[in-house]
């Protein structure tokens, strides 16, 4: 068991506006400051974390987070790529991907989904997705198409990947190990 001093990423980024345009050129670990590491790790043995948020994201320094809150997480099973949930519960709705919310599906790629927000999260310095919004409407507005809007002084390469993460059909989604490789394209760009 680890036992070392943390803050939840949604108090450090909403404290240290740690994330802009130029803090991207030069933080070498922007890439490790959101959970993607741990996400592939899940991915890779077939659990889905179905409750990733910033909220749930443990920074140990700015070069080093961790996940937590693991009470919602599932194993998907021996020969499958998801876990249904056999009744409907109180899910964090702001968060979920489509097929989660309708048919209470859950997967890495719903976990990606998730991701997005999370980012989105981190690089609007901890601000509320869908704020004043309730459940219904957004399920309406995601219907519709609207996707949270990109946050300010984020490379549209960033954005770009916020958007493939919330693609309506889960097989548009990118895999965790995709998204690692593309933030690590664009901040070996940005660094130039």
């Amino acid at each position: 068991m680890n036992l070392v001093a943390f803050v939840f990423l949604i108090n450090f980024i909403s404290r240290s506006k740690l994330i802009t345009y130029e803090t991207l050129r030069t933080l070498d670990n922007f890439v490790i400051i959101l959970p993607i590491q741990g996400m592939q790790y899940l991915e890779a043995q077939q659990f889905v974390h179905r409750d990733l948020a910033a909220r749930n994201v443990l920074v140990v320094n700015e070069s080093f987070v961790k996940i937590s809150d693991f009470g919602m997480s599932r194993a998907m099973g021996s020969g499958s790529d998801y876990y249904r949930a056999e009744t409907a519960g109180i899910w964090p709705l702001k968060w979920c991907a489509p097929e989660s919310i309708y048919f209470r599906k859950f997967s890495s790629k719903s976990d990606v989904w998730s991701y997005g927000v999370t980012l989105w999260e981190a690089t609007s310095y901890g601000a509320r997705p869908y704020k004043g919004i309730n459940g219904q409407i957004i399920i309406q507005k995601l219907e519709n198409g609207y996707r949270l809007p990109c946050p300010m002084h984020v490379p549209s390469e960033v954005y770009k990947i916020m958007k493939n993460c919330w693609e309506y059909q889960e097989e548009d989604r990118p895999s965790f190990t995709s998204i690692w490789q593309l933030l690590g394209n664009i901040i070996y760009k940005l660094k130039g």
